[in-house]
């Protein structure tokens, strides 16, 4: 089977329309819509016609995770952005070492507020919280507990809901 990426450009836009992903400042919708057909493009690569899906079914899946995972590298690096040129001019402003300020950032009270969220989630779920402090993935948390990934997610998903509340 041949698919074209021709034949289905308008399948990314009618996802990047339907799903309304709106592009963040500094990006603008042709980038959207260059993210998409990287996410067609990964379907096209991986679809594979005996497993009886259509094909759009499959393509609108990976252009979505393409664009979900893009917008959320982007967004993360953005706000990485802001605390530097933050912290920079913080240091052009006041003339101190870029060490004080730091240190400043990250005051004796945070660091006191984290060790009680760390406490407290490991009253909560005292083995993921253990396996994350590690650096182990939610797959690998997964696979030493006998569940799925999808479920260690869920479980840290309500850990934290708990830990806001």
């Amino acid at each position: 089977m041949n698919i074209e990426i021709a034949d289905h450009l308008n399948l990314v836009r009618l996802t990047i329309n339907r799903f309304k992903y709106k592009p963040p400042a500094g990006m603008d919708a042709e980038d959207l819509f260059q993210i998409g057909c990287m996410g067609l493009m990964k379907a096209i690569e991986k679809f594979d016609p005996s497993l009886n899906f259509k094909f759009s079914t499959f393509a609108v899946f990976r252009i979505r995770s393409e664009l979900s995972r893009v917008l959320r590298y982007y967004k993360r690096e953005k706000r990485r952005e802001i605390r530097t040129v933050q912290i920079d001019q913080k240091v052009k402003d006041t003339g101190a070492l870029l060490l004080e300020v730091i240190t400043d950032h990250h005051s004796f009270e945070e660091e006191v507020i984290n060790q009680e969220r760390i406490e407290e989630a490991m009253r909560i779920e005292p083995l993921i919280t253990r396996y994350l402090m590690s650096g182990y993935t939610q797959k690998e948390i997964g696979e030493k507990m006998g569940i799925t990934h999808q479920r260690v997610s869920k479980r840290i998903v309500d850990m934290r809901k708990k830990l806001m509340a």
